[in-house]
């Protein structure tokens, strides 16, 4: 079966919300190891509630992913994956939420990366409370840390 193009995931997204329909399907990529595997089933709801801990499938810039909340205000949700440091942008529209995974066991993040969440919830409650430049930090940074990866990889690879 071909994937749905992003235009119809996000209208399909919306109408199984209304009935909050089920559904069993699998995504590929690592940011979720090690509580999804690549190709791994995983069985979501799909409604817009979302509590932290939730990993839910959202769409974001125009991909779907599937990542964690790990914080969630009235004006905003941050996601990232389990095996990332750095978190995604944040959510502010809540209509590209298609569901939330409903069959794998809450994660515990590290040590790292409970420090860096702890670092991102202090500068995006500075930045959404006035503060300026902080959510640019953190996309850059996020950016830095992706390439560092990449390149870190390549080298053990090489």
């Amino acid at each position: 079966m071909d994937p749905l193009p992003l235009e119809q995931l996000v209208a399909v997204g919306a109408l199984w919300n209304r009935s909050r329909r089920e559904i069993t399907t699998s995504f590929e990529g690592t940011s979720m190891l090690p509580a999804i595997a690549p190709g791994q089933p995983v069985t979501l709801v799909c409604d817009s509630e979302v509590a932290e801990g939730d990993v839910i499938l959202v769409v974001q810039g125009g991909v779907p992913t599937l990542h964690r909340a790990v914080m969630v205000t009235r004006p905003w949700i941050l996601c990232r994956g389990d095996a990332n440091l750095i978190p995604d942008a944040p959510i502010r529209d809540r209509s590209l939420i298609v569901g939330r995974v409903v069959s794998v066991p809450p994660h515990r993040p590290g040590l790292p990366q409970r420090i860096v969440l702890h670092c991102c919830r202090l500068l995006l409650r500075t930045w959404f409370s006035g503060g300026s430049g902080a959510i640019q930090f953190l996309i850059a940074l996020r950016r830095w840390s992706a390439a560092v990866l990449i390149a870190a990889r390549r080298a053990m690879q090489s």
